[in-house]
């Protein structure tokens, strides 16, 4: 579905300035939820304050022995510049190493991994990620450090020109060489 719609999106307006857009963003206060995780123990926890909760008791032998996906279906054009606002803070100085990748298989790269430093003030920490992949994930790391970090908001912002609606032609244009696409596919197997 996700295809589709990509496909039957408003055209960009070649004449318009390109300017900073959200294109995903997650409010922890609210959307209580991490995907994969890997050695967070306590368990996160959330409230409507601080967001998201991350104890850490003891530092781990290597800082990616803790880590967890903050977010997922980041959809981005790899190659690209993409700015992360994270709105953070801990109980003392400190960094989350990131990465922005498709697979947690991804070769690691200056482009996308990246560290995030925090104080112990709410801070609107701002990275610029060039991820080399289409469908991204936000891969956070801590085991290195002692304390507790809390998560508010992560707002990735992309280059985007004004955009320009698909005619009807163009949208049926669009649709009918997919559907022949898809029925080349389906016959020739």
């Amino acid at each position: 579905a996700s295809w589709l719609t990509s496909l039957l999106a408003d055209k960009e307006d070649p004449s318009s300035e390109p300017v900073w857009t959200v294109i995903a963003s997650k409010d922890f206060r609210t959307d209580r939820t991490i995907g994969w995780n890997q050695g967070l123990t306590p368990a996160p926890t959330y409230d409507a304050t601080n967001g998201l909760h991350i104890k850490r008791n003891q530092a781990a032998t290597n800082y990616w022995d803790v880590q967890f996906i903050a977010m997922d279906n980041i959809a981005v054009e790899p190659g690209k510049t993409y700015k992360m606002t994270m709105c953070v803070r801990g109980s003392k100085a400190g960094t989350l190493h990131s990465k922005m990748a498709s697979s947690l298989q991804d070769p690691w790269s200056g482009n996308y991994c990246l560290d995030i430093p925090f104080t112990t003030t709410w801070q609107d920490v701002e990275v610029e990620y060039i991820p080399s992949y289409a469908n991204n994930f936000l891969l956070l790391q801590c085991g290195d450090f002692v304390g507790d970090i809390y998560i508010r908001t992560i707002k990735f912002e992309g280059y985007k020109r004004n955009s320009i609606p698909l005619t009807p032609q163009e949208r049926h244009d669009v649709l009918v060489e997919a559907m022949e696409k898809w029925i080349k596919g389906m016959t020739s197997r």
